[in-house]
């Protein structure tokens, strides 16, 4: 599909509704209209917030942020983020952020050759009985240095998911749901 930058009224609708769910609703038909919903940035926070250990209420709903702590083993599938990516039913709004952060080029050369050092030491510490993943692991350091080596870049990937909820089970709802 196409796409094109977003308005500012667009931004702010966007970051208004993530608090407030309920005003999903104005924001689309002030946008079928063709007229703009009069907020300002500094009006698209909450109204109300209450901050607990693990989540986040405000404007009536519930909110729940997970993030990937660490990257995954091995190959991942074409399609390993489908599910998280598709509609889920029980969420008032899902918002999946997948953040890229680009090492500098002498970084990322330090980075490449301790991880190759790292999975050389790995594969060689039981005395000639190498584990696979130590083997694996070994062949994508070399691989990931050698291609560091021919120029290309090293990037660091987060990602990270807020699950919102309505309605007083919502909070266990969306603890099952991402």
């Amino acid at each position: 599909g196409q796409v094109a930058p977003m308005t500012p009224d667009q931004i702010v609708a966007i970051a208004r509704t993530a608090y407030d769910p309920g005003a999903a609703g104005l924001f689309d038909a002030a946008a079928a209209a063709g007229i703009g919903h009069g907020l300002t940035w500094a009006q698209a926070g909450p109204v109300a917030a209450d901050e607990s250990w693990d989540h986040l209420r405000h404007d009536g709903a519930t909110s729940i942020t997970y993030k990937m702590t660490s990257a995954p083993a091995g190959d991942v599938p074409a399609r390993v983020l489908a599910p998280l990516l598709d509609p889920t039913p029980g969420l008032a709004r899902k918002r999946v952020t997948l953040i890229y952060r680009h090492h500098q080029a002498a970084e990322a050369a330090r980075i490449a050759d301790a991880d190759l050092r790292t999975a050389a030491s790995r594969a060689g510490e039981r005395r000639g009985q190498v584990r696979a993943e130590h083997a694996a692991a070994l062949a994508d350091a070399r691989r990931s240095a050698d291609e560091q080596a021919a120029g290309a870049g090293l990037t660091r990937l987060s990602l990270v998911v807020t699950a919102t909820v309505t309605g007083r089970d919502g909070l266990a709802v969306a603890r099952t749901l991402v």
